[in-house]
């Protein structure tokens, strides 16, 4: 009998434990997912905004003529 109460004890210990390293690799899984997801927005946009900036430089030359 005591040698089956460490078992299911053991047994419970094993649940525990593969319960918290899932948690864990799915917690790591969508930080990661939303950091590259936040780090390709922001290389996306970075080309636009420059774009952007020559687009209003050639709308509106600067006049050097001073």
């Amino acid at each position: 009998m005591v040698s089956s109460s460490i078992t299911a004890e053991l047994e419970f210990a094993q649940i525990i434990i593969i319960i918290v390293v899932v948690t864990v690799m799915v917690v790591v899984i969508v930080c990661l997912l939303n950091h590259y997801k936040v780090s390709t927005r922001s290389f996306i946009n970075r080309p636009s905004q420059n774009r952007r900036q020559e687009d209003r430089l050639q709308q509106h030359p600067i006049n050097k003529e001073t």
